[in-house]
């Protein structure tokens, strides 16, 4: 049995029930079909195996009401588009493929400052910082200059004669 979506429709069910309607949509795959009831407009969804049997109506009217102006701006969904696939690719990137769940969780943290990518298992940050199992601070193998930058006095001529 077919159903083309938009035509009315006079629905017997196995039932007994008879309901009359628009075809709103129908999933063969599933083996649904959705109703838009006449007159109430509510949506009904049926399974095909419960339809006996269905009949068009000819000189039933269209009398629901439809939007005037459905303009779709194309090049803005296309953009939107585009913006969401970008972002959803960087958060697919961002998952580490054989990776503990700290693991993770480090590159998770350090991501949100820092530009990171995997590089199998080992995360690299800047491109060139490289951080592998178990993600500690004594696995890093370039040790940051910044970090000992903060822990001596610098020279007050460095600090724009501001004491640190």
């Amino acid at each position: 049995m077919a159903f083309e979506v938009g035509k009315p429709l006079s629905v017997q069910l196995v039932d007994g029930t008879a309901l009359k309607g628009f075809v709103h949509a129908e999933d063969a795959a599933a083996g649904l079909v959705c109703l838009e009831l006449i007159p109430s407009a509510d949506l009904t969804l049926l399974p095909i195996s419960n339809v006996k049997s269905a009949t068009p109506i000819p000189d039933l009217a269209d009398s629901r009401k439809w939007p005037a102006n459905l303009d779709v701006d194309l090049p803005r969904l296309k953009a939107e588009q585009e913006r969401i696939f970008r972002k959803r690719h960087i958060e697919f990137t961002h998952i580490g493929v054989g990776v503990t769940p700290e693991g993770q969780a480090v590159f998770d943290v350090l991501a949100k400052t820092l530009p990171c990518e995997w590089e199998g298992n080992v995360i690299v940050v800047f491109g060139t910082v490289r951080l592998g199992p178990p993600y500690d601070i004594k696995s890093i193998r370039v040790r940051m200059v910044l970090e000992r930058r903060t822990r001596t006095p610098r020279p007050a001529e460095e600090t724009n004669g501001v004491a640190s």
